[in-house]
Formats: C-alpha cells, structure tokens, sequence
C-alpha cells in the first residue's frame, strides 16, 4: 500500500518533537512491513531531521516558503479579529488568518509532491496538515483520495481551537484517530462522529532499569524539552524538599530550551536551593533509552495538553516507575491504567510527597517498574501497525 503521512505544518530542523518522532517511526514501521512511505515535512532553513528514515521509508523537504507578500496584512488582520477569535460562541467563524496564509502557501508544494506518489491513502497529523492537504488537491484527479484525520494533543483543547469549515472538514474525512480510548470517545461525542482509538508505537527495547542495584547512586530522571507548561521548575523545588533527608539520590533533567530565558530560571533555582552536587540539567540526549535505563524514577509533571507523553511510555519500557500529574489526561491515563506510578494534584508538596514515596520503597519502584513494562507490550509496532492496517483497509473497502 501507498502510504503518504503530511506534517507540513510541525517544527522540523533542529527540533526532537514527538510527533516528528512519531511520525518518522511510524513510516518505518510501515515500511517494515512491505508498505511503501513517504513522509513529507516543509522546512526552508538548512539542516536535516532529528529523527531518520529507515527500512526503505522516504522523507521528503517540501522546502516551500510558508508566507507571502501580504503576510504584514494577515498579521494585522488577526490582531483586529483576536477578540473574535478568542469567543467561545463566535470563534469557529474567525479561523486565524495567518494560519489559512499558510495552509494555502504549502498546498500547492503539497499536492504537487501527492500527484507524483499517488497515495492509496494520506495521513494527517493535524489540521493545518488537513487543510492544506484539501486546498491543494481540489479539482485534482486524486481529490477523492481516501485522508485520515490524526489528533495528537488533548481533544477538548484541539476541538476548541477549530473552525466550522475544520468541523466540516474533518467529519467529511475518511477516518479520524485519537490516541486514548478516553480522546476518541471526547471528540467522538464532540463531533458526533466515529473516532478511532490507536496509540502512539513504543518500540521494544533491550535496555532495562536495575530497580534493584545498589552499587550506584540513585537517579530520577526528566527528559523533556525545557518549556514553563513541562514545570521543570515544579520538579526541581520539590526536589529541593526531599534533597536533605536523601543524600544519595540526584536528579537530572534532560531538554533544550523552549521557553525565552526558562533555563536561566531552572539555574537559578538549583542555585538558590544548594543543589548543583545532586542536580544537572544537561541537553537533549540521542540516547534517552540508554540514560531511562541507568535511573530509577522517571518524574514528568507536565501540565501540556499532551495527547500521549512519548518519553513517559519510553520510560515505562525500560521498566520505571513513573510521577505524572492527574489532571492532565493522557499522562494520568498512561500512568494509572498500568498501576505503574503515582499521579498527584498539579501541586509542589503533593508532588514532592510522590517522590518521597517511591524513593523511601524500592518494593513499590520495582513493583510500579514490573507494571510499566509489561503495560508498554500492547504498544509494541507490530500490535499498532495491524490497528492501522485495519483501519487502511476498511476505510478503502468503503470507497471501493
């Protein structure tokens, strides 16, 4: 099968962002399986992916201009609807200016690269990618072709931020997938609509946490890129709470910086608290399932609309317990549907009390630990790929 995945829209260059992750496995996975890839990305700048090709998938660089002349006037023109914009009632009839220049700028590029591969079937990875996607192919011989509408972040957040023309769009597509059984059944009933519940690939992985070592230190671990709604800052001053009475315990966090100047706030905390004996905030790691494998806690307080937290169910497959916090579903889902940690309030001292609990008990890291990794096995590719094939093949047995 014909397999063409668009993410024109998404960060690319220079940026190790999950859904680039998935995106780039999941072509490989399929690839794998004798399909025949093609994942299309648009960047202009010079560089190359953080995430390669393999098994024969391809990755292609649209490298189009994503703006044009009169990108000054949709600037100011969304500032002049912003009130509109940010209505609950109103909002749908004021999509985001900047946002159609740039879905019809990348559409021609796009249907240009479709036309020459001719899909069986098209992945989107959003709804700027959707939009783009039907703008470009309108009037084109393969206008029919048969489109999957993925979500990847929270459903309620990604509903609230669509249009009536994205509604319309996406209840006119051939699929639409949610990554939880709890996001499909959300945007299921929020678009009256069949929503599709397939997850994100955890690859299998030899490398495995030694819950039980005492011939090293301790470790909690963070990898995550350094951004204010990710609350490394949380997770370092409830650090700081438990530092003293576990002096054998370090804690490192992993990530590059997001957030203007957040980095410097993280220094300054370590700083202020006396930490920087047990606390080392280093840069984005390529081996993060070699580091996962060398800690004993995975701590990720993240308050971001995630739709699935790739780097917890890395975690969770070397076998860590976990610390997530329970108000943001996906990671509360991964978490507690697996009995593989512990979810708290979006809280200092409720989170350094998580922390506490599983450093004072290595019975209760190695059974959270056990958990996760067995719970990560339904996740495996060739599990999700057959969840995709399926879904392929009904969604083309209905248009043929």
């Amino acid at each position: 099968m014909k397999i063409v995945q668009v993410m024109i829209h998404g960060s690319a260059h220079g940026f190790a962002g999950g859904t680039q992750k998935v995106m780039v496995e999941l072509g490989n996975n399929f690839a794998r399986r004798g399909h025949d890839v093609v994942s299309l990305y648009n960047d202009t700048e010079p560089g190359e992916l953080f995430f390669k090709a393999d098994f024969g998938a391809k990755i292609v660089n649209l490298e189009s201009p994503a703006y044009g002349k009169a990108h000054k006037l949709w600037k100011a023109l969304r500032e002049v609807i912003k009130p509109f914009t940010k209505s609950k009632t109103l909002g749908q009839f004021f999509p985001n200016p900047v946002h159609l220049e740039k879905a019809r700028m990348l559409s021609q590029p796009l249907a240009t690269e479709i036309e020459r591969i001719e899909p069986d079937i098209i992945l989107v990875y959003g709804m700027q990618d959707h939009n783009s996607t039907c703008i470009g192919l309108k009037g084109s011989p393969l206008e029919n072709t048969p489109i999957v509408h993925m979500v990847h972040c929270e459903v309620e957040s990604y509903y609230n931020d669509l249009s009536y023309i994205d509604k319309r769009r996406i209840k006119s597509c051939s699929a639409v997938q949610a990554l939880t059984p709890d996001f499909a059944a959300t945007l299921a009933s929020l678009l009256d609509i069949e929503v599709h519940p397939i997850a994100n690939i955890v690859e299998k992985t030899d490398k495995k946490a030694d819950l039980k070592s005492e011939s090293r230190r301790k470790r909690i671990m963070m990898h995550s890129r350094l951004d204010k709604k990710k609350q490394q800052d949380m997770l370092l001053r409830s650090f700081a709470l438990l530092k003293d009475d576990f002096p054998d315990w370090d804690l490192v966090v992993f990530g590059g910086e997001n957030t203007k100047g957040y980095l410097k706030k993280l220094e300054g905390i370590v700083a202020n608290h006396d930490m920087s004996r047990q606390v080392k905030i280093c840069a984005p790691t390529p081996h993060a399932l070699e580091e996962l494998s060398q800690s004993d806690i995975f701590a990720f307080p993240s308050v971001h609309e995630e739709g699935w937290g790739l780097v917890l169910t890395e975690a969770m497959s070397v076998g860590l317990p976990c610390i997530g916090i329970n108000s943001t579903s996906a990671i509360n889902y991964l978490i507690t549907s697996e009995d593989a940690g512990i979810t708290v309030e979006n809280d200092v001292r409720a989170f350094s009390l998580a922390m506490r609990q599983l450093m004072d008990s290595s019975e209760l890291r190695v059974k959270f630990g056990k958990n996760a990794e067995q719970g990560m096995q339904k996740y495996y590719p060739d599990e999700v790929c057959s969840q995709w094939e399926s879904l392929f093949n009904q969604v083309r047995k209905s248009i043929s």
